[in-house]
């Protein structure tokens, strides 16, 4: 059971990370277009943001399982890295959730959320989630 949540777990880490990369791709393309392909990619960007959301969710539903699972909820001796990797992935679901609740608000009033702050919100959980990745793997290694 460990190895199918860990095989989920870096498949939603993989999943979370490449639909931030794709969304921030599509994000500047959307940027340089002309209003109709512009609102297009604004769905596609929508899309990929509901998919990296639901990967986080996904990570902490198999992360806590495995943690249970691995260590009987022990986490002391995992150290002082572990604590690190586990404040960038708080602060990283407070920026996803924030940033679906920037685009269901904006989504309501028939709106686009304010590009810069969602360029900057998905700059800061891309870049902290890559860090949680790193500090993991120094973790469990």
């Amino acid at each position: 059971m460990l190895l199918v949540l860990k095989a989920i777990h870096i498949l939603s880490l993989a999943i979370g990370i490449g639909g931030s990369v794709a969304a921030a791709i599509v994000g500047a393309r959307s940027a340089k277009s002309q209003a109709e392909v512009s609102h297009a990619l604004g769905l596609i960007q929508k899309l990929l943001g509901r998919i990296v959301f639901a990967a986080i969710i996904l990570l902490w539903i198999t992360g806590i399982w495995m943690l249970s699972l691995a260590y009987g909820w022990q986490v002391k001796p995992l150290g002082q890295i572990f604590s690190w990797k586990m404040a960038a992935v708080v602060v990283l679901t407070i920026i996803a959730t924030t940033s679906q609740i920037l685009v269901l608000r904006a989504t309501s009033k028939k709106q686009r959320p304010n590009p810069k702050v969602m360029k900057r919100l998905g700059q800061a959980g891309l870049l902290l989630a890559m860090l949680a990745a790193i500090l993991a793997v120094y973790t469990f290694n």
